[in-house]
């Protein structure tokens, strides 16, 4: 990856990325109900917990990364975990009312606007503060 000033991968990252990923277990039992989750096999659980995992790194990561680094960190996961693959923030109703705001405000709403914007949505989920580095644009 390359060198910028705002990237951390210590200590800390590791701790957003392990509290993202527990956050994520407990909203996972609570959707799945315990009784079914005891009824999972061993390799289903371990699935599970694996895409969790990947979810949470791609959400506290990928974000902070520019554009240059985005897909070495991709074949950098993909190394890690083979064969698995993360989608991007599915939010229709946040993503419809975006696009309903920036056609009141006439903005254009291109996809890597939209893909901008789940970005922030989903590290304002975990992080308490926010900052936005780099040109507009």
């Amino acid at each position: 990856l390359s060198s910028q000033p705002h990237y951390d991968f210590g200590l800390r990252s590791l701790k957003a990325v392990l509290a993202c990923a527990g956050q994520m277990k407990r909203e996972s039992v609570t959707t799945i109900g315990l009784d079914n989750l005891m009824k999972m096999s061993e390799e289903e659980i371990a699935a599970s917990e694996q895409d969790i995992l990947l979810r949470a790194i791609y959400d506290t990561l990928v974000p902070k990364l520019v554009a240059q680094d985005k897909p070495l960190m991709t074949s950098l996961i993909a190394g890690v975990f083979p064969g698995a693959t993360v989608g991007g923030v599915d939010n229709q109703v946040l993503q419809s009312e975006i696009r309903r705001l920036c056609g009141l405000r006439h903005f254009d709403c291109t996809d890597n606007f939209m893909l901008k914007c789940m970005e922030l949505y989903q590290i304002q989920r975990i992080t308490h503060g926010v900052m936005l580095v780099g040109t507009v644009g």
